[in-house]
């Protein structure tokens, strides 16, 4: 799902407004919700993508279906072999990483 720059705008400052240590841009912010796995709000480290389109790191869909063999955003029948690697997505994520480690931010 594409954000529209108005609803980055509404997005980052709710984010800003609720966080302690508020995000620096809206480009950060744009990064940081690609990155991000939508159950447990972490930084993916191996990002999959689901047959419903929604990315979430791998670790966390598979203790999902330890549980339920489901797609946890719609409930439509998933099994792990239904998972797609998103080795491009994962790239950025460390590239994005590695920039902010060596920046320091």
């Amino acid at each position: 799902m594409l954000l529209t720059n108005s609803e980055v705008s509404k997005q980052y400052k709710r984010i800003n407004w609720k966080c302690d240590a508020p995000v620096q841009s809206k480009a950060a912010y744009v990064h940081h919700t690609l990155f991000v796995d939508p159950l447990l709000n972490e930084i993916m480290e191996d990002p999959v993508k689901l047959p419903s389109g929604v990315r979430m790191d791998r670790a966390v869909i598979q203790r999902h279906l330890l549980n339920s063999f489901t797609d946890p955003f719609n409930r439509s029948h998933l099994t792990e072999d239904m998972l797609t690697d998103d080795s491009e997505l994962k790239q950025r994520i460390q590239d994005w990483k590695r920039m902010k480690r060596d920046t320091g931010k």
